[in-house]
């Protein structure tokens, strides 16, 4: 098997790409550099598009994203890319050039992501992120821009909506967590998420109010730790994104905890 030095899918993963963001196929709109597949960052750009205050994202949102194409400049770094079209382009600044932040791949590596079926498949097997896999194995040529979402019927999947971890159901269907965390969500289903899988229950849940507000150096950590919880699990509480159908304790509740630990 050829050494790191000599495989070439290894540079692939790892090469970056100057690139330009084209309006209608002829109009330059921005320059960059990105380690990641075009198509993803040409996504990503939509996506951000009203999200910054910079010159790019608020042309993007006058104008149809759909027209909006990404090319690579392979004979061009972006600084040199900028020099050439720095008067057409909607650059707000000049950004140093993207470097590839991953894991060293070895050539056993690379053999994983070619023989996965599917972005999860390879991320399991190599104890990898779901993206960075995502990334590899589209910088191959191995899958498809698209393939890696996965088209799920809910109507044989919700009745198991929060009764495993969102990641161990996904694995069941065969997409990704975070397509099992957005359903969960949209349905109001609390997560399988607290130690032991369970589900607080309301006097637990009203100690942890008490117990944050009442004690000045509570920390959504402290407090995760004195419940043996997550603390992911604590946060949501005390902003409402979870049980919220659970009574809130008492103001009065509150200041005479708050006054015995002072005391």
């Amino acid at each position: 098997m050829a050494s790191q030095t000599e495989d070439p899918r290894i540079d692939e993963i790892t090469s970056t790409t100057t690139y330009v963001l084209l309006y209608r196929g002829t109009e330059p709109l921005y320059v960059g550099s990105t380690a990641r597949p075009l198509k993803r960052r040409l996504s990503e750009h939509k996506k951000e598009a009203t999200r910054r205050n910079t010159p790019l994202y608020n042309a993007l949102e006058e104008l149809d994203l759909d027209e909006m194409t990404i090319h690579p400049i392979p004979l061009l770094s972006e600084k040199e890319a900028l020099e050439h079209l720095s008067e057409v382009t909607l650059n707000a600044y000049e950004t140093p050039g993207a470097e590839y932040e991953g894991p060293d791949w070895s050539s056993d590596m690379v053999d994983v992501l070619e023989d996965a079926d599917t972005d999860q498949e390879a991320a399991d097997r190599l104890d990898l992120p779901y993206h960075v896999c995502y990334d590899a194995r589209r910088k191959l040529g191995v899958a498809e821009e698209n393939s890696g979402y996965t088209v799920v019927d809910w109507s044989e999947w919700d009745d198991q909506l929060g009764t495993m971890t969102d990641n161990e159901l996904a694995k069941k269907i065969g997409c990704t967590g975070a397509n099992v965390t957005r359903r969960r969500n949209e349905l109001g289903i609390e997560p399988f998420a607290d130690r032991g899988g369970r589900r607080l229950d309301g006097d637990t849940v009203r100690a942890i109010w008490v117990r944050y507000w009442a004690y000045e150096e509570a920390s959504y950590s402290s407090v995760a730790e004195r419940f043996d919880v997550l603390r992911s699990t604590v946060g949501k509480i005390i902003r409402g994104d979870t049980y919220a159908d659970i009574e809130k304790p008492s103001k009065v509740a509150i200041e005479a905890k708050k006054a015995y630990a002072q005391g």
